[in-house]
């Protein structure tokens, strides 16, 4: 019943240890950036990383490697050049940037450098460089020629109407050019294009608002005197700034670097060793050597078969041996082996094992080992930007608009004041 019970109480355990293990929170590693010696990429949650490609990260642009490594600096994309900031940034840059003393100008939709236009009143050559040489007349006359033009500040001219400019009335003809010396309607125009004003012209006298007045004439009468008020507007007068419309938001980390060093070893006790020569060793062998021979041709006795060789000599002598017994012989030629030496064995000493010498340790050399730290640890501080400053060009006033009132006494018989 005792061991029944405990059985019972364990398994009551365990299925609440398991219960509790399935309700247990799993460790889940949040994406993040990670770095080595090689450089920068970010990990997702899951351990796998972008590669060859772009990617938003809290709000800003990175590109990365086909290692997956976050690029810096300059990069080329799709034939657009892109400034991705420092090594330990790399982030998409836009707008107005200060990059090796020079500046550029990034688009602040796309990031794509701008080259060869006018960015407001600043002109960026091919390479994207700010050309501080070559600046857009913000507002002020210019001439072609032997004419002339007016330009306003956002490029804008004025054309087939009339234009204030400092005081003076002008008016510019349909392509914009300004006339001068001709009636326009009822006002004149002298050499300078101004409007004249209470003045006469030939026979012809305009009033103080430069209007002609007909029937006035330079003949003797009683003034007719009206006093007129006018309100002149003057246009304000400004230049285009570049300047951060937005600032940048985001926070400081501390990125740790680990310590650096290396092993270094110091001797002390040299290795303790001799050396022992061992002779070569080996055993006889008997070799045989065959018979040396060549072939000749000799004469061969016909009637006894004996070699009679091949001088004339040694044949003529074996002849007259059998004619001497009565006997009548012939021969013929035949191939035959002479042997130039004979056979023989010798006993020869053949080395199985060359002679060598070993190399013994008695003892093993002793060296201390220390950890040499060649660079401290240290912790660097970096900004993180989640969301980028927003620059662009802004209207300057360098003079506002104003009005002025001025009051004329004209006679409305001839036109002059006074």
């Amino acid at each position: 019943m005792k061991n029944k019970m405990l059985k019972n109480g364990l398994a009551i355990g365990m299925s609440a240890f398991l219960l509790a293990s399935s309700l247990a929170p799993v460790s889940i590693q949040a994406a993040s950036w990670k770095q080595n010696k090689t450089g920068w990429w970010w990990q997702e949650d899951n351990g796998s990383y972008p590669t060859s490609q772009w990617k938003v990260i809290n709000g800003k642009w990175y590109a990365f490697d086909e290692r997956g490594y976050m690029r810096s600096g300059w990069f080329l994309s799709n034939g657009k050049w892109y400034y991705l900031g420092a090594a330990n940034d790399g982030s998409m840059t836009t707008g107005w940037q200060l990059i090796n003393g020079s500046w550029y100008y990034l688009n602040p939709v796309n990031g794509d450098m701008a080259a060869n236009q006018w960015i407001g009143i600043y002109y960026v050559n091919g390479s994207g460089v700010w050309d501080q040489g070559k600046t857009k007349d913000l507002i002020g006359w210019i001439q072609s020629g032997n004419r002339w033009w007016y330009r306003h500040a956002d490029g804008r001219y004025t054309r087939n109407d009339w234009e204030l400019i400092n005081g003076s009335w002008y008016y510019f003809d349909n392509a914009g050019w300004m006339l001068a010396n001709q009636w326009i309607g009822n006002y004149y125009v002298g050499g300078s294009g101004a409007m004249l004003t209470d003045t006469w012209i030939g026979d012809y006298y305009v009033d103080g608002f430069g209007k002609w007045v007909p029937g006035a004439t330079k003949d003797q009468h009683t003034h007719k005197w009206l006093t007129e008020t006018a309100v002149i507007t003057y246009p304000e007068e400004g230049h285009w700034e570049v300047t951060t419309i937005e600032p940048a938001e985001g926070y400081w980390i501390d990125i740790e670097y680990p310590e650096e060093g290396h092993i270094e070893k110091t001797l002390i006790s040299e290795e303790v060793d001799h050396t022992v020569h061992h002779d070569a060793e080996g055993e006889y062998r008997t070799v045989h050597h065959d018979a040396v021979t060549h072939t000749d041709v000799h004469f061969i006795c016909g009637m006894c078969g004996a070699d009679m060789g091949k001088t004339n000599e040694s044949i003529e002598e074996h002849i007259m041996y059998h004619e001497n017994r009565g006997e009548a012989i012939g021969y013929a030629e035949k191939q035959v082996t002479i042997v130039d030496k004979e056979a023989y064995d010798e006993d020869t000493w053949v080395e199985t094992k060359a002679a060598w010498d070993e190399y013994i340790v008695d003892k093993e050399a002793v060296y201390d080992e220390k950890y040499v730290i060649d660079k401290e640890a240290y912790t660097e501080r970096a900004w993180v930007e989640t969301k980028p400053c927003v620059r662009g060009t802004v209207w300057v006033v360098d003079k506002p608009s104003r009005t002025e009132k001025t009051t004329k006494t004209i006679c409305t018989i001839c036109g002059i004041t006074k």
